[in-house]
């Protein structure tokens, strides 16, 4: 049993507190949300995708394949499909 000064240090409550800070941020959110027209849903998702979107870290195995891609353009190195090649 310890007596005295507490295992939970000030970083942790500090942490738990944001955390219990930002649950009350986003139940306000989702009941905000739930009062909307379908339309204004629509289009918070619509936001919501491409600011998720654009907040993605590209990896640098992502800009060599398009960097490779980019070069096959440049030599040519391309097969021209038809529609009906599907």
């Amino acid at each position: 049993m310890m007596y005295g000064r507490s295992s939970v240090t000030d970083s942790t409550r500090a942490s738990n507190y944001d955390t219990i800070e930002n649950m009350s941020g986003v139940q306000e959110i989702e009941r905000a949300i739930r009062s909307l027209p379908r339309t204004e849903v629509e289009r918070l998702h619509y936001w919501l995708e491409n600011y998720l979107e654009d907040q993605l870290e590209i990896s640098g195995e992502f800009h060599a394949k398009i960097d490779r891609g980019k070069r096959d353009i440049a030599e040519g190195h391309v097969r021209i499909r038809r529609h009906d090649e599907t």
